[in-house]
């Protein structure tokens, strides 16, 4: 039964968004996974897929694009993928999974339509980068 399968909260990861460069036609993005955590985590997949929402027609969305790491070292980051600024007006979502500590972890993190106009910059852990941070 589902009430018997142990579930464990993710703690200690997140999905940083850096501005990379200004270009005519927008603002280019860096997208992190940043491991918080004091061991390392392995076997990390990151589904990333874009999908209207807002003020964008509905139906429109992107391939769904999947990166994998073997391990990402205990407190430090990984670079996924750049974003261009038309994907940055679509509501991507970023699955990871991985594996800590003989266990299964899998989280979504959903970055909205623009973020840059619905959420605060901040100093990404770690990085010492302003950016957007989702935990």
């Amino acid at each position: 039964m589902r009430k018997d399968i142990d579930t464990r909260e993710v703690t200690d990861l997140g999905i940083a968004l850096i501005p990379a460069e200004e270009t005519k036609e927008g603002k280019l993005w860096d997208v992190y996974i940043v491991n918080l955590k004091t061991t390392p985590i392995k076997n990390v997949l990151v589904n990333v897929t874009g999908r209207s929402g807002g003020d964008v027609p509905k139906g429109q969305h992107t391939a769904t694009l999947r990166y994998y790491f073997p391990e990402i070292a205990p407190e430090s980051w990984a670079h996924i993928e750049a974003v261009l600024p038309e994907v940055m007006k679509l509501d991507n979502q970023y699955w990871v999974s991985f594996q800590h500590e003989d266990y299964l972890f899998d989280k979504k993190y959903t970055v909205p339509q623009n973020p840059e106009e619905t959420e605060d910059m901040w100093l990404i852990p770690l990085m010492g980068k302003v950016g957007l941070w989702f935990e």
